[in-house]
């Protein structure tokens, strides 16, 4: 059933009438509006550490929105003990209020870089950006001369008591 709920939401049906058909799997109050009911949750849970890999982006998604403040922590911890599979999950992790370390690692494919870069340009600058600017440097696929020149450039701005 969880499946069906997630390939539902992948074609982009109705929110609506997504939400009232799979209604066992939320519930609704007047603080939080819609989040996920117990088994909706336990269900998510269970997906995130044990379900395919194709549809980690649109559960932490979902999971992501629809989360109580209590659900968030779990959902959370359940992203990271699985692992970063897709950009949405590393979005998901970061919007939980997920720390930036696990940010901090090299991704294999463009996309998870690329997403990297975005979550990163928002954490915290002491961090970010060393990280950032020393990954350029060691990237062998780009020119030695980009990087001497790229090198250049971030001790000039060192001796200038500049700020990256």
């Amino acid at each position: 059933m969880f499946n069906e709920f997630l390939m539902n939401l992948e074609r982009r049906a109705p929110l609506d009438s997504v939400l009232e058909r799979f209604d066992e799997l939320f519930e609704s109050n007047q603080v939080q509006g819609i989040s996920w009911s117990r088994k909706g949750f336990s269900k998510l849970i269970d997906f995130i550490d044990n379900g395919e890999r194709s549809y980690q982006g649109m559960a932490s998604q979902a999971g992501a929105k629809w989360s109580s403040l209590g659900q968030k922590v779990a959902l959370r911890n359940a992203i990271r003990r699985r692992g970063f599979r897709t950009p949405s999950c590393l979005w998901a992790f970061r919007y939980l209020r997920g720390d930036q370390d696990p940010l901090l690692q090299e991704f294999d494919s463009a996309e998870m870089s690329f997403m990297q870069v975005l979550l990163l340009k928002e954490a915290d600058p002491v961090k970010a950006v060393p990280y950032l600017i020393d990954r350029f440097l060691a990237n062998e696929s780009i020119a030695e001369e980009t990087r001497i020149a790229g090198r250049l450039c971030v001790f000039r701005l060192l001796d200038s008591v500049g700020s990256p």
